[in-house]
């Protein structure tokens, strides 16, 4: 059975959402939308970054089949993650023009909808978690002012506020984004800090996704497009470094779990993502690092086993190097720090 909200139900069924600012703190940055409890469990976050600049979060689980419907007239550009929950997206335009679009885990994605019909379709009891921002066209063109030459030509239209037309790019979430993303959702601060510190973690994750744009269009393409079995292969082998952290397989044993040979699984894997899978472990290890030592519950030599470091020594390098300070220095700082609740989840 599904539930459907509809254009002319919405504002009735969500009016007695509870608003309140986040974590009982009125600090005027944000507002929660929590979910009636006869529809699910959850929440929407919304933030006005600036004017023009907005992010929303969802985090939500509907007990039973869910379908939102809302009309767009003058459409942002939507850039965002969908960290878990599979969802169905439709996009109509007049009776001619339709696009489906299933949003996957860890997947990208940039959009940009004017004059649609867009409908969105839940799962029952599937967890939802995706990140938006949305960004108003004046915005846009300040971010990109000075790179006409390498804007993809469709892409060039929206910036120029002349195009009517449907456009959805999705990529893979790269080591860099969900690094940021998850600085995002782990805001140590309260007050102007924490609006300064969202604003440039969102400056951030907008830059890693218009330059999977643009790379996507324009870098040099030696190999053809990845079939989606491979692809699926590839993620594959990324989640299976993501829960080896300590103890990865080699390239060989890697290539062999996943059925591909390993020069075809190295090269699919940089096409994919953007980087080695050395590049990768690596990142991962220095960013669960940096979670245990926030979390304080390890010493820094705890932590470097925890990784796969055997030397602390390499470790506080490579750890220095990503993030620019000592990890000894880092663990004393969060031990040090008082942590508010709303410093601990964003």
């Amino acid at each position: 059975m599904s539930q459907t909200i509809s254009i002319d139900k919405k504002n009735e069924l969500f009016e007695n959402f509870q608003k309140t600012g986040f974590a009982n703190h009125t600090d005027g940055l944000e507002t929660i939308v929590e979910l009636p409890q006869a529809i699910g469990k959850g929440f929407v976050r919304e933030i006005e970054i600036r004017p023009g600049l907005q992010l929303m979060i969802r985090d939500l689980q509907t007990r039973e089949n869910l379908v939102e419907k809302f009309e767009i007239e003058d459409s942002p550009l939507g850039l965002g993650f969908c960290l878990s929950g599979n969802i169905q997206n439709t996009v109509s335009q007049g009776q001619a023009r339709k696009a489906r679009i299933l949003s996957k885990p860890r997947e990208s994605y940039v959009s940009f909808s004017p004059k649609s019909l867009v409908t969105v379709e839940y799962l029952a009891v599937q967890p939802v978690f995706t990140i938006g921002i949305f960004i108003d066209q004046p915005i846009l063109n300040i971010f990109l002012e000075g790179q006409p030459e390498s804007i993809p030509y469709d892409f060039k239209k929206i910036m120029d506020g002349a195009s009517e037309n449907f456009y959805n790019r999705i990529g893979s979430m790269t080591a860099s984004m969900q690094m940021a993303v998850h600085q995002l959702l782990n805001c140590p601060y309260i007050g102007q800090l924490k609006q300064m510190y969202i604003e440039s973690k969102v400056v951030e994750i907008i830059t890693h996704l218009l330059a999977q744009l643009v790379f996507a269009e324009f870098e040099p393409r030696g190999y053809p497009p990845l079939h989606r079995d491979i692809m699926e292969r590839i993620r594959e082998a990324r989640n299976i470094v993501d829960c080896n952290l300590q103890n990865p397989p080699s390239l060989l044993e890697l290539a062999r779990q996943v059925g591909l040979n390993d020069c075809y699984l190295k090269r699919g894997f940089r096409q994919m993502f953007g980087t080695t899978i050395f590049g990768h472990l690596h990142t991962q290890r220095m960013e669960q690092a940096r979670r245990f030592l926030q979390e304080g519950k390890m010493n820094v030599t705890e932590v470097a086993y925890e990784v796969g470091y055997s030397s602390l020594s390499q470790f506080a390098r490579a750890f220095k190097k990503q993030f620019g300070a000592k990890p000894s220095d880092f663990y004393a700082e969060m031990k040090g720090k008082a942590v508010s609740p709303s410093s601990s989840r964003f």
